[in-house]
């Protein structure tokens, strides 16, 4: 579902930190939806250097919630694997904004993060 510009940026300062689009505290999970809203409209309006500024900032978020588990023995459980899931599907959908903004260089630029 797309939502409008009008109405993503009326919806921002409720979720995310206008000085570094971090997450605001307790809206992690909401946050993800509104990046996502937000990588969308500046996919259509063809920004393809915001679009992976701001998967390069999910990547990270969903980097740092899956460290605690990377190194665990224990069985994966629903939590854990959906925070799994994100960071592959987020760490795809950089790999492709970089494939069509035609960056020579951008699997191993997606290694890195």
């Amino acid at each position: 579902m797309r939502l409008p510009r009008g109405v993503v940026a009326e919806i921002l300062p409720q979720f995310v930190n206008p000085g570094d689009d971090s997450p605001l505290p307790g809206r992690e999970r909401e946050w993800h939806l509104v990046i996502e809203y937000r990588v969308a409209l500046a996919e259509e309006e063809r920004q393809w250097g915001e679009a992976e500024r701001l998967l390069e900032l999910k990547v990270k978020r969903a980097r740092q919630h899956v460290a605690p588990y990377s190194d665990s023995h224990n069985e994966l459980n629903q939590e854990k694997l959906e925070a799994f899931h994100t960071l592959a599907g987020t760490l795809i959908r950089l790999g492709d904004i970089r494939s069509r903004f035609r960056q020579a260089d951008c699997f191993r630029r997606t290694k890195r993060l």
